[in-house]
C-alpha cells in the first residue's frame, strides 16, 4: 500500500513511518515544515504539507491507498489543528479518490465508562482541566470524522511511552477500556499501520493499551 502519514515528523508520526516501512509499505511522510525523518529508505518520500491548506495536500495524497492523520499541536492552548485539519484532509481525499483514513487520538480525551472510579474522577477534575483545549480539539476531530464520506477509523493511544514494538498490548473497542496501562509508541504505531491495512476495519474507534 501507499500510505501518507500526515504529521510524519512528530513523536508518533515518525514511529508510524518506521513501522509502515518495516511492513513493506510505500510511505509519504508529510509535515508542515521540512524536518528530519528518522529513516532513509527506498520506499520513503517526504513532503511539505499543511492540513489546514488544501492546496498543499493534493500532491502528497495523489495515488495514496490510505492516509494516517497523526497531527497534533504541543501545549495546552486553544487549537483547531485536529478538528479543522481533518475536515480539510477528508475533502481533499474525496476529490483525490482516496477513501481510507485513520486518525490518531489520545485515549484520555474520552472518559471510558469501564474505567475505575478513581481514574474517571482524576481525568474529569484534573487532566481535563489542564488539557481542556487539546482534548476538545480531539473530540471535535472524532465528531467531524462521522460526517465525512471517508472509510475512517480512530485509534486511541493509552499512556504512550518511549520504546520499540514488542507485541505487548491489547486492543479494546470504543468505550470499553477499563484499567489503562502504558503502551510503547512502537507497539502503538505498529497497530496503527495494521489497522490501516485491515479491510474489515471501517468506521470504528479502538483504544490500544498495555497488556495485563
Amino acid at each position: 500500500m501507499k500510505l501518507v502519514v500526515l504529521g510524519g515528523t512528530g513523536r508518533i508520526g515518525q514511529q508510524v513511518v518506521l513501522r509502515a516501512l518495516a511492513r513493506g509499505h510505500r510511505v509519504v511522510a508529510a509535515s508542515r515544515r521540512a524536518g528530519a525523518v528518522a529513516a532513509e529508505h527506498e520506499n520513503l518520500t517526504t513532503a511539505v504539507a499543511d492540513v489546514l491548506d488544501a492546496g498543499s495536500l493534493h500532491g502528497p495524497l495523489a495515488g495514496a491507498d490510505a492516509v494516517i492523520f497523526a497531527v497534533g499541536r504541543p501545549g495546552q492552548g486553544p487549537t483547531v489543528v485536529r478538528s479543522a485539519g481533518i475536515v480539510t484532509v477528508a475533502a481533499v481525499m474525496r476529490d483525490s479518490g482516496v477513501s481510507r483514513l485513520v486518525a490518531v487520538s489520545p485515549s484520555a480525551a474520552t472518559i471510558s465508562r469501564r474505567a475505575p472510579l478513581s481514574r474517571r474522577l482524576w481525568l474529569r477534575y484534573a487532566v481535563h482541566k489542564v488539557y481542556r483545549n487539546p482534548f476538545l480539539d480531539a473530540e471535535r476531530m472524532e465528531d467531524e470524522l462521522r460526517h465525512t464520506s471517508a472509510d475512517w477509523s480512530v485509534v486511541r493511544g493509552s499512556r504512550l511511552r518511549a520504546g520499540p514494538p514488542g507485541g505487548r498490548y491489547r486492543v479494546v473497542p470504543d468505550g470499553l477500556v477499563g484499567r489503562e496501562r502504558a503502551v510503547s509508541i512502537g507497539d502503538f504505531a505498529d497497530y496503527v499501520v495494521l489497522h490501516t491495512a485491515d479491510p474489515t476495519a471501517r468506521r470504528d474507534i479502538v483504544t490500544v493499551t498495555g497488556s495485563e
